[in-house]
């Protein structure tokens, strides 16, 4: 499990691709983010949602992180019945964050799978979109993965693979590092957390959660296989 040293160069670099560079994700993300206005309305009233919504804010948005979901009016049916069933089950999963994925009862812990399922059914769709557009609709509690970092977390555990049960698996793995890292950061801030500490430090406009700062240090020490700290700190 990484120090929260380690955590912190992690969250400064796809910081610094993502406004420096051209691979990372944040010029994507953080518009999206901050559409606060669609976001009510895919969160609270996807009923009302139309499938050009669906295409332009959410298809497009998963295409633009590599994707490749089928971008037409059934695929955006498809996904608006998926994230209606979601609303239907989310507030059993109301409070919950990636912090207290090992205290959520059987029961929950099902219903995240099951409703991981209803993404991952839909064609063309899968693993790596699922996970992400379960955490546009709940970024606290949903960790996003690639193929890279679900296949490295598998060699540690067998559990996690693609399917719902293995997603639970993994946000488990999740959950303790998440655990850890705001263990190590509190022995230095006691009054405060490290997703805000480094929103703060990044200047960040949207309110990033703890989540989505894992994501990035899977996405960066995994799937681009940049060391941390870099080897050229002294």
């Amino acid at each position: 499990m990484p120090i929260f040293t380690e955590f912190q160069w992690a969250a400064f670099l796809y910081w610094a691709v993502s406004y420096g560079g051209n691979i990372g994700g944040d010029k994507d993300y953080v518009p999206l983010m901050t559409n606060t206005a669609f976001l009510e309305k895919l969160r609270s009233n996807p009923e009302e949602l139309n499938t050009q919504e669906i295409r332009e804010q959410v298809i497009l948005f998963l295409n633009q992180w590599k994707c490749m979901v089928k971008d037409d009016d059934s695929t955006a049916v498809e996904v608006k019945k998926a994230v209606i069933k979601f609303k239907q089950e989310a507030s059993y999963l109301r409070g919950a964050t990636i912090l207290s994925v090992d205290s959520l009862p059987a029961t929950l812990k099902n219903k995240i799978s099951s409703l991981y399922n209803e993404f991952d059914n839909i064609p063309r769709f899968g693993p790596t979109a699922t996970s992400k557009l379960m955490h546009i609709l709940n970024p606290h509690l949903f960790v996003m993965w690639d193929g890279e970092i679900l296949k490295h977390y598998r060699k540690e555990n067998s559990q996690i693979d693609g399917t719902g049960n293995g997603y639970v698996a993994f946000l488990s793995k999740m959950s303790q590092m998440g655990l850890d890292i705001t263990a190590d950061f509190q022995k230095y801030h006691p009054e405060d957390n490290p997703e805000v500490f480094l929103c703060n430090k990044l200047g960040y406009t949207v309110q990033k959660s703890l989540a989505k700062f894992i994501d990035e240090y899977n996405w960066i020490t995994i799937t681009k296989k940049m060391p941390v700290p870099p080897p050229w700190w002294p």
